[in-house]
């Protein structure tokens, strides 16, 4: 078990180094960040949150130990920036694409994703129950974040290492197995979710001047990040009482949908839950997320027993 001081710097260590990498990928491409300077500037402000939190909380001993909440915004913020980019990059990706692998490995295990998506077609009520959870991952991620944050800080720590962990998984195997996705395969890409893929295949094209920050796009198909992050988000919250079991039937759903709400082969998802384990693994062996009473941050400091992870 390793303390959360050395935690965070190997996670600022990370996002450092894929900083670094995006440069390199802007100097080979030539394709450089719409409104870079921006955003630097903004996370700049952000980032200068952490030490005036802290100030503040030391002078008025309001929320003793809060200060890592101005930190854990900021990180995750910075990462998903440079993650984002990095993303994009590795868009670029000379390899063909393996489309074809995931098909024969869906009907190698019995999933017909066109005849699939033509039954959700004539199901739209259904289809529009799992639209609304697959679209709520954003919203649910501030939520488990939020509520962490503010009654279990402890285990909040580890909201940071799960996305990082997570991403360091996933993110790679866009350079590595390239994927358009079915709707592209299938010929869908009309549909409103399908804009993802017109950012991936002009990133392969090599046909932006700049990565369109101010719209971006998830532009993972294998492994899903839907998938790995419906799990994620309810292991961070088990053992609480009525928002562990919301969280298992709201992600549930999000799973059900991903593969024709988010243009998912089934090998996406099944890769998703996999790198879903992969961080619970790594993050159980390194800080394990205990279930632990709940400690409101404005009542002063997490007790020894959280605070260890315990």
């Amino acid at each position: 078990m390793y303390g959360d001081r050395w935690i965070s710097a190997v996670e600022w260590g990370v996002i450092a180094v894929i900083v670094a990498i995006d440069f390199a990928f802007a100097a080979a491409t030539g394709i450089g960040v719409n409104r870079a300077l921006d955003y630097t500037k903004t996370f700049a402000i952000i980032l200068a949150a952490w030490p005036a939190l802290a100030l503040l909380i030391r002078v008025t001993g309001i929320a003793k130990g809060g200060d890592f909440i101005a930190e854990m915004m900021a990180k995750a913020l910075i990462f998903i920036y440079a993650a984002t980019v990095f993303e994009y990059y590795l868009a670029t990706s000379p390899a063909p694409l393996r489309d074809p692998w995931l098909i024969a490995a869906d009907r190698a295990l019995g999933f017909d994703w066109p005849a699939v998506f033509a039954w959700f077609q004539q199901h739209a009520g259904l289809r529009h129950v799992l639209a609304y959870a697959y679209s709520g991952l954003t919203l649910e991620t501030g939520g488990v974040a939020l509520t962490l944050a503010m009654f279990f800080p402890a285990r909040a720590r580890r909201f940071t290492t799960a996305l990082i962990v997570s991403s360091l998984f996933t993110i790679p195997m866009l350079w590595l197995l390239p994927v358009a996705g079915p709707f592209v395969t299938f010929d869908h890409i009309d549909l409103p979710q399908a804009d993802y893929t017109q950012h991936y295949l002009a990133m392969r094209a090599h046909a932006f001047a700049s990565i369109p920050l101010d719209d971006p796009r998830g532009i993972i198909s294998f492994p899903s990040f839907h998938a790995s992050s419906a799990v994620l988000l309810s292991y961070l919250v088990r053992g609480i009482r009525g928002l562990f079991p919301a969280s298992c039937l709201f992600n549930a759903a999000m799973l059900i949908g991903t593969p024709v709400l988010g243009g998912h082969y089934f090998v996406d998802v099944l890769a998703g839950l996999a790198v879903a384990a992969a961080t619970i693994v790594f993050i159980e062996r390194v800080v394990p997320v205990r279930a632990a009473p709940m400690q409101p941050l404005f009542r002063g400091e997490p007790n020894p027993s959280e605070a260890s992870g315990a």
